[in-house]
Parts: C-alpha cells; structure tokens; sequence
C-alpha cells in the first residue's frame, strides 16, 4: 500500500489543458483507478496561477495538494482567471468553466475550492452569473470577504513602494479588494436569492509568515486585526476570511488567534494552500465527516450594516532625506530602505536583511528605553508604539446622509487631526484629493463633508499627547433611489464593448457599487489606475 502511494507520488502527471470555448482554460487532473463522483474545482487568487494547486507556492516549495485529492480518489480541475481582474469578470469566467467541467465530466457534483480572492469569483460566479450544475459549496481559504486594510492602504496617499511586495500593485483586482467595497458586495449578496442555495465552509490562518507578509501583518495588526480579535495571514485578517449570512449556510471552520492555544491555525496566507496542511479539513468538508482535531464549526454573526471599531496604537513614516526623531520604549518599529540608506539607534544595534532581487533592504527592532533614530536617505517605518491608542469608529457604507466618524482616546482630551481623502467614482476612477483638518475633543461625533456618491479612501492621522496615530480605511456614499430600494435580482447584465485592461470581446457591466442598472459610464469595469498628482481642491480648518 505505502509502495503504490510513493509510486502514484512518483509518477502523477501535472494537470493537462482542456480546449474549449471557455474565455481562459481550465486544466484537467489525472483520472483516479477507482473515481469518487464528486469533481474538485480548484480556484486560484490575486497574482497567482493555477500552478499553486500543483507547482510551488512561495517560500514553501512544491504543494501536494494535488497529489493528496488524487490518492484520495477525487478527479479534479484546475482554472485560470484573471490574475489582475474583478471578480466581476473572473466570476463570468469562472460561470462559464464550471459549465464546461459539469458537461466534460458528465456529473453535478462539484465542490470549489478557493484560495484569496478565489473565493469572492466563486461567489461572483455562483450567485452573479447563475453558475450552473454546482452544488454551490465553497471551501475557502483565506478568502478577504470583507476586504483587505492593505488593499485600501494601496489606493491612499501612503501608497509605497513595500506594498507590491504583498498585494500587488493598484489594479482592479485590488481595487475591489477595498474594505468598504466588499462590505457592499457582500450586503449585494446576502440579498440575492441565488445566495440561498451556496454553502460556504471558511478555513484561514493566524500566523504573519515569512516576509513579506510579516510587515503585512504588521500593518494589519495596527488596523484593527491583532491577535485579541482573530489576528491575521500577513495579507487577509480574520474576520474577513469568514462571511457570514442570515440564512444558515456560513459556517468558520478555523480558530481565531484568541481560541487557538495550541496553534493549530498557526498558517499564513501563503501556507494554507499546502496540502499536507489543510487537505484533511477540506476532505472531510466535502464529505461532511468529522476528523481529528477538526474544530466545531462555528456559525458566525452577519457583518454587514454594522459600524466598524478600529483601535490603532500605530504610526506610518516616510521619507527622502535627513530625519531624526524620538521613540518611547517599547516601541516595536518595522523599516523598509534601500541599501545605501543608513539609519542608526542612539542605544541599540539595528541589523537588515536583503530582500531577494531587490535592492531593498528590511529589518525589525524593539525598543528597551528612550531612543533617538537617526536617518539619511529614504525609508519608510511602520511603529507600534504600545500607548495612547486610538479608537476609530465608522460605517463604511451609508445611504442618502453625509459619512461620519468619531475619534476617541484614552487620554479624553483634544485629538488633533488630518484626514488625506482620495475620491473614486463608482467605476474605480480617481477624481479628485480632499484634505480636512481641525481639533476635537475625544468621543466627538464628526460628519464629514463628503457629498458626492463616491468610494472616498481615507488616511487619518491623529495627533495625541504629541504621538501620532496612523489609520486608512475606505467608506462607500450612495444615495437609494425608488428603483434601487430592494436590490435587483434580475441577471440580465449590459453587454458592453471592449475596454482596455480587459480579456475578452464580451465584457458584462455592474458598477462599483454592484448595482444591476442600464447604463454605462467611459471606462466600464476597467479603470485608469494611473496616479494623479493634483493638489488638495477641499481645505477645511
């Protein structure tokens, strides 16, 4: 028995292409001696391939997950999507494939299952474009349901050069990523009927990995996703990687960081994939019997119209030049730099490491007492200072009134404040740069002078006790017009013609909002995502 599993191991041919008349292939595995019924529909996420499934997965080699579904006797099917594209074009892709398997294989029983951002054009395909033939069941793996802090971190004015390195650069695959526009694909969807019918099983991790994810999860931690609220992969926290819907279909397999004392959720975003990892959790979820160490699966509480807490003790800085400043001790600082960069501790010794083809270089350091930093050349620091925090509270999604926050401290005094908001149209276009500034006492309840329906990205810096306080987050304006008031089920999209950035002749049009209306603005799905570099038009004092 153990010679024919070495054996099947040795001599698994990889995945072959199918040729149809699907926009992007699907790739087939090899036919089991003894096939289950049920076909393995693996789905890849944001820059990745389908090769993650078979090939290697960064930093870890090559994965077995492939290997494991096949001695485990499932025939299995491998996509391609757009690396870089939305969920909205990935899940008619995905919609049309997963009508080529079910005709190819002869059978309905299909399981997906999804890394990343996989999951989001799983259900973009199941319940947007009326998949058919599925069993509608996804396991997802890390998926960022409602949307990734680092996604709205690249479309801010702090957008660096570190964050390539983790998310990738801004396309429309990371602009929909955006915290406040998933918030409203995911309210889309708990209102569609066709979400009835899917059953969601969601997996994810807690551990920051390997660089580059670790400086993503450090950042992450600072927005609101440390340990005491689930932790984070490096790239998706985890109350994101878990939807949840009223209607009973949702269930968390993992353990948050806060339950999980014997770590046994200890993955990252780049690991979960392996399937020597997780293939025994998503084995028993497709046949739905119990494993060892396998955790209860937890129903969880609907997110969406909810107001968003975020609690941050952290800092960002950026420069080019000569800068000197303080740290209190206890300061956890995380600093990216080109080699020819110096930088220095008054106390302590700071060592960097290289960053693999790349003239960047990357390095960590915690604080015993009072230092004095000294830099020369350009750099750019995330710091945890591990006092006076600052709590931000606001809805990312509001209808027909006027977005507001409110900003607290534990000190109870003046907070001091700019906000560096970008303003999108609901196509994924940049239109405009607003700053506001001013002064209010702690636990004030502030509207913002955000008037037009738009995705505004905001970068809040507060002032407190003379630290400062770093955060960016995103809210969605919309004004609910008598047509829109229930959400449209109808699938009937607009056919649109070809844009730049897209993949096919054949492009189905949905704004950024989701909404299912006729009309078309210039640049449809696809986006400009060059940088503007105009000045702020709103000052506010």
């Amino acid at each position: 028995m153990l010679f024919a599993l070495i054996l099947s191991l040795i001599t698994l041919q990889d995945p072959v292409l199918v040729q149809d008349s699907s926009p992007l292939p699907w790739f087939r595995g090899a036919e089991p001696s003894t096939p289950k019924n049920t076909i393995l529909v693996f789905v890849h996420g944001k820059s990745s391939s389908e090769g993650v499934w078979f090939d290697n997965v960064k930093h870890y080699g090559h994965n077995d997950m492939y290997e494991l579904a096949y001695n485990a006797g499932y025939r299995t099917a491998f996509v391609r999507l757009g690396e870089e594209s939305s969920m909205w074009y990935n899940g008619r892709v995905l919609s049309q494939q997963l009508e080529h398997i079910e005709r190819y294989y002869n059978t309905r029983n299909i399981v997906i299952i999804a890394h990343s951002k996989g999951g989001v054009d799983a259900q973009s395909a199941l319940v947007f474009y009326n998949a058919i033939g599925t069993p509608r069941k996804i396991i997802s793996l890390s998926s960022p349901y409602y949307g990734s802090p680092l996604a709205d971190l690249v479309f801010s004015n702090l957008f660096t050069f570190w964050l390539s390195l983790v998310i990738g650069q801004a396309t429309p695959a990371t602009f929909v990523l955006q915290t406040a526009y998933m918030y409203r694909f995911q309210n889309i969807i708990s209102n569609d009927p066709d979400n009835q019918h899917v059953q969601y099983y969601t997996l994810s991790g807690w551990d920051k990995g390997p660089f580059p994810l670790w400086l993503g999860g450090a950042y992450l931690a600072l927005s609101g996703c440390n340990n005491d609220h689930g932790g984070n992969d490096g790239a998706v926290c985890f109350h994101s990687a878990h939807v949840s819907f009223n209607n009973g279909n949702t269930h968390r397999v993992s353990l948050g960081a806060y339950e999980d004392s014997e770590r046994k959720w200890y993955f990252n975003h780049f690991n979960i994939t392996l399937g020597h990892n997780t293939w025994h959790y998503i084995d028993s979820l497709i046949q739905l019997y119990p494993v060892k160490n396998m955790p209860a699966l937890y129903k969880e509480t609907p997110k969406y119209n909810q107001d968003i807490t975020i609690r941050t003790m952290g800092y960002i800085k950026e420069g080019d030049g000569n800068a000197e400043f303080y740290l209190e001790p206890k300061t956890k600082l995380y600093i990216l730099k080109p080699s020819e960069t110096s930088i220095s501790l008054s106390k302590s010794a700071l060592h960097f490491k290289s960053i693999k083809s790349s003239p960047i270089e990357y390095g960590e350091i915690t604080t015993k007492e009072l230092e004095k930093i000294s830099i020369r050349g350009k750099f750019f620091i995330i710091g945890n200072e591990g006092r006076k925090p600052l709590t931000v509270k606001y809805a990312p999604i509001v209808k027909n009134v006027l977005p507001h926050i409110v900003l607290s401290s534990d000190d109870k005094g003046d907070i001091e404040y700019k906000m560096f908001i970008k303003q999108y149209t609901q196509s994924g276009k940049f239109q405009k740069d607003i700053t506001l500034s001013g002064r209010v006492k702690s636990g004030t309840y502030m509207l913002l002078p955000l008037y037009d329906d738009a995705l505004y990205n905001v970068h809040l810096r507060a002032y407190i006790d003379k630290s400062e306080r770093d955060i960016v987050f995103t809210i969605i304006k919309e004004t609910s017009t008598e047509k829109e008031k229930g959400i449209q089920t109808s699938n009937k999209l607009t056919q649109v013609k070809r844009f730049d950035n897209s993949h096919s002749e054949n492009i189905y049009y949905i704004d950024i909002l989701g909404r299912r209306h006729t009309h078309a603005l210039k640049n449809g799905i696809f986006f400009n995502t060059s940088r503007d570099k105009r000045k702020a038009l709103i000052l506010i004092k």
